[in-house]
């Protein structure tokens, strides 16, 4: 199999906007600081916001990113019975936050470039196979692991992904225990985020925490 790779300077290298003094970059407790990472959307927004406050102008930002990688849709619509589009966000918000991979010839793969946010890296020649990638971008983790927090979602996410690997064809077999390991992490770190939340409205998911914070919970949690 052969792709025809064009490399171009990643986006998350490039500053296309000319405000950058006004973007934050202390890595202080509020974790607005990853709004200067990845694609300059998201500043563009920050700078251009009309909010005075920092904390208004962070969550018009992840609302953008949820709106994107739903597909331009405002919020994760249970009454959805379209089941493509409910497996098709899945695997975007679990590959935002848990490295996902997607098979190149899975049809899925263009339209989770076209309308949830994928990156194209290489299409063959007959336009058969893409391969995807979604880059370390923390805005769109954020995002990822905000609407996975909204509800019941993060089961309904789960029970999706579990439908796809069994239905096969989109996910690669040989990484299942190491994406389950990483889930596990993941759901960890939603439940210790909720918990400071619940004392702290102004906690994000990016919220920085020592890592024996982190580790300390974690073992406290049963998974059974």
């Amino acid at each position: 199999m052969h792709y025809y790779l064009l490399l171009i300077t990643f986006f998350y290298n490039l500053v296309l906007y000319s405000d950058i003094d006004q973007i934050p970059h202390d890595e202080d407790i509020s974790a607005h600081d990853i709004i200067q990472f990845g694609r300059p959307l998201w500043a563009s927004n920050w700078v251009a916001s009309k909010h005075s406050d920092n904390q208004f102008k962070f969550r018009d930002v992840i609302n953008l990113a949820k709106a994107k990688l739903l597909g331009s849709t405002s919020s994760w619509d249970k009454s959805k019975s379209n089941s493509q589009w409910k497996r098709t966000v899945t695997l975007a918000l679990i590959a935002c936050t848990a490295a996902l991979y997607v098979s190149p010839a899975s049809s899925i793969a263009p339209e989770l470039v076209r309308a949830h946010m994928a990156t194209l890296i290489a299409i063959d020649k007959d336009c058969e196979n893409y391969i995807i990638t979604y880059p370390s971008e923390p805005i769109l983790s954020e995002a990822s692991l905000e609407l996975m927090s909204e509800g019941n979602i993060w089961k309904e996410v789960l029970q999706e992904l579990d439908y796809t690997f069994r239905s096969g064809g989109i996910l690669d077999a040989g990484t299942q225990g190491e994406l389950a390991v990483r889930l596990l992490l993941l759901n960890a770190w939603h439940h210790l985020v909720l918990s400071k939340k619940s004392i702290n409205s102004k906690v994000f998911i990016s919220w920085h925490f020592l890592i024996i914070t982190f580790f300390v919970f974690s073992s406290s949690l049963s998974y059974v």
